[in-house]
């Protein structure tokens, strides 16, 4: 199974200033160093957490993608059933998964804005 946070089309963080383009190639560097910031949390979540706990976590992962991606063709019940099967112990490993996984891409863009201002 893939690691959480980790899928084929990771989405990039939205760019903070909007004329502030990044190249392809910036563009990938970034994607590749927030995919390998999210499996190496997704190992962490299965060596500290367990597989079961990083496989609810993907579940929810996938979905919330999916609906984000395209809210009119997708069932927003799916999501809605996963986070309400979630023990609270699941609910609070969940919420700091996800905000570990902000936190790391958000240091990758911080690496990408540096790499920027050095060109």
């Amino acid at each position: 199974m893939a690691s959480p946070f980790t899928p084929d089309t990771v989405p990039l963080p939205a760019s903070p200033l909007k004329d502030d383009a990044m190249s392809p190639a910036a563009d990938d560097r970034l994607r590749d160093e927030v995919r390998l910031l999210g499996g190496l949390l997704g190992e962490v979540i299965r060596a500290e957490g367990g597989q079961d706990l990083y496989d609810r976590i993907e579940a929810v992962r996938q979905a919330s993608v999916a609906y984000h991606r395209d809210p009119a063709s997708t069932d927003a019940s799916r999501l809605e059933a996963l986070l309400a099967e979630l023990s609270l112990d699941d609910a609070v490993g969940l919420a700091h998964g996800f905000a570990a996984f902000s936190l790391l891409a958000n240091v990758a863009e911080d690496r990408a804005g540096k790499r920027r201002a050095q060109e």
